[in-house]
């Protein structure tokens, strides 16, 4: 995690730059004026940025930076706190705020580290859902190509008995026909393979084809069978750890209800053929982190949690908790693990 300190006040900057090397952050730089800060924002990750600068405002900096493709998370930091100031710069993209009073060295590593957090959830889920679109997009070809393969074949049986039958019926052939009999036959058979591996299709490997072009490799057959797990609801406050949820259960086989509160959690765990209930912890602080659900306890589906303290599980009785932010991948493989 690369940190930037962007503070015009040297004593305050050291300060800072104490405190969070003091928790374990060690790549930190410091920017003394916007100018200086701008010019090394594109190389942070995350950027704790004084209001009031000699050349800017802290507000301009986070306008700005608004059109950099992969934007630094900032956290505002000033002397001069008020509702108002701290609604501007969320409003263009900050992600926290902090004033510098006795709270600040206190406060600063947890609001550093939950920060971070979030943006490597982002990163993940990001990841995440692009390999998981492409993977729907190849199950979208699949089905559309089931429906050609049923259109396909009738004439493409047609075409391999004609050729068989002029292969093996009575009239003599010469051997320049033999061959290209033969090399027909070879094209058809090819041509029934590829539409069969293409329905099929779950994982795509692509090569280069002439001027650069990418392609799909459908040198091997890649087919497995689609299993069908059952029912998974899920109740996520956050809509990215929901989609993202949504679409790698899908694509193990699980048929996803959606779930936007306590009672439609209720209604999906009596239905019958739920098997899954993944529920993401809401803040303890406003109250029971799953809003009052508790299973019935002769439930026979699994309940995986996703919190950022993997103890809030235990409330529910919950089979497995993962931790906030989790790997995408982790997930897939300990839902698989637990539902076997």
């Amino acid at each position: 995690m690369r940190l930037l300190i962007i503070e015009d006040d040297p004593s305050a900057a050291r300060l800072t730059e104490a405190v969070l090397r003091a928790a374990g952050m060690a790549d930190v730089q410091i920017a003394t004026d916007a100018a200086a800060g701008v010019a090394a924002a594109a190389y942070a990750d995350i950027i704790l940025l004084d209001y009031k600068l000699p050349d800017a405002t802290g507000l301009d900096i986070l306008a700005s930076l608004r059109s950099y493709p992969q934007r630094p998370s900032v956290i505002l930091v000033t002397a001069h706190g008020s509702e108002g100031l701290a609604a501007q710069a969320l409003r263009l993209g900050a992600e926290d705020y902090l004033v510098k009073d006795a709270s600040l060295a206190a406060l600063l590593p947890e609001v550093v580290e939950r920060v971070r957090r979030g943006r490597a959830l982002q990163s993940a889920l990001f990841s995440a859902e692009r390999d998981l679109m492409r993977a729907e997009r190849l199950a979208a070809v699949g089905e559309m190509t089931v429906t050609l393969h049923h259109e396909i074949n009738n004439p493409l049986m047609a075409a391999t008995a004609a050729v068989d039958f002029l292969q093996h019926g009575t009239d003599p052939l010469s051997s320049t026909q033999t061959t290209e009999l033969q090399e027909l036959a070879q094209a058809l058979e090819r041509i029934r393979l590829i539409v069969q591996r293409v329905g099929t299709l779950t994982s795509a490997p692509s090569r280069d084809y002439a001027g650069g072009v990418r392609m799909v490799d459908l040198g091997d057959d890649q087919s497995v069978p689609v299993v069908q797990r059952g029912i998974a609801g899920i109740w996520a406050q956050q809509e990215d750890i929901a989609r993202v949820t949504g679409m790698l259960l899908r694509r193990e086989g699980w048929r996803v209800e959606r779930c936007h509160d306590v009672n439609t959690v209720q209604r999906v765990a009596r239905t019958i053929g739920v098997g899954l209930l993944v529920l993401e912890a809401q803040d303890s602080a406003l109250g029971d982190p799953f809003g009052g659900f508790r299973p019935a306890p002769d439930r026979d589906y699994l309940i995986a949690v996703l919190a950022s303290d993997p103890s809030t599980g235990a409330l529910i009785g919950a089979d497995l908790c993962l931790t906030l932010p989790f790997d995408p991948d982790q997930f897939a493989a300990e839902i698989q693990l637990h539902t076997h």
